[in-house]
């Protein structure tokens, strides 16, 4: 079974980044939902969708892919303001460690944000090898 992990984060001003929540997609179960797009609940409450486009034959130098949240949890303070989601995609290094490998652009105060598509070479994000572990 391969899956991937989606976790939001708000960014801080006053704090380092906090984790809105994640989700957990079986990329078959996307791949097989009409349009090719399937929502999940966080683990915190609120929905994220993905939706992943099916590489053409021979293809392996993209990653394309798109993520809206609905109602994510807001983790600021201020009863004021809303929290600035965005996400990033990890890579496991050799170590067994994650490195960052991309950060999506930050939605100001709106817990129901839509990304704009994602496109990560392969290269950059598992180092061309498709059995290495990703998270986003």
């Amino acid at each position: 079974m391969k899956y991937f992990i989606v976790t939001v984060y708000a960014e801080g001003k006053s704090y380092d980044h906090k984790e809105i929540g994640h989700a957990t997609f079986e990329i078959g179960h996307v791949l097989g939902a009409p349009g090719n797009v399937r929502g999940c609940k966080l683990n915190t409450g609120g929905n994220c969708y993905a939706a992943v486009e099916k590489l053409a034959p021979g293809d392996k130098g993209t990653l394309s892919f798109k993520i809206r949240g609905i109602k994510l949890p807001n983790v600021e303070r201020n009863i004021f303001s809303k929290s600035d989601p965005f996400f990033k995609v990890c890579r496991k290094e050799a170590d067994g460690t994650w490195s960052d490998a991309f950060y999506s652009h930050v939605v100001k105060e709106d817990l129901s944000p839509v990304w704009k598509k994602a496109r990560i070479g392969v290269g950059a994000l598992c180092w061309g090898d498709p059995k290495r572990p990703i998270n986003i």
